[in-house]
């Protein structure tokens, strides 16, 4: 995702070059994220964009936890954010890459 300077450095480019009726998405994910963090509107469901793969995964791990948790899904939440917190993602993305060509990770 590009940051902001660069957006800049186009934005002459794309103010001559784009019609004033042509779709735009402008997102601003650091913005976005404290505004979820934030939850002003007080939101209740998660939603991830996964690929079929890791849905079937998580479904069948959601499951069997669900079954353990009396099919609460706070609860369920709550061990997925204890799980998130205990667990250390930069080691296990480190071990991912071992053996692969280096990439934009």
């Amino acid at each position: 995702m590009p940051k902001w300077a660069e957006v800049k450095a186009r934005w002459g480019w794309l103010n001559a070059n784009l019609s004033d009726d042509e779709p735009v998405l402008f997102k601003l994910p650091r913005r976005e994220a404290r505004k979820r963090i934030e939850n002003k509107e007080k939101r209740h469901r998660i939603v991830m964009n996964v690929d079929e793969t890791t849905y079937s995964e998580f479904a069948v791990w959601r499951e069997a936890y669900m079954s353990k948790l009396d099919e609460n899904p706070v609860l369920f939440g709550q061990a997925m954010i204890q799980a998130l917190k205990e667990f250390d993602v930069l080691a296990w993305k480190q071990e991912q890459n071992e053996g692969r060509p280096p990439e934009n990770n």
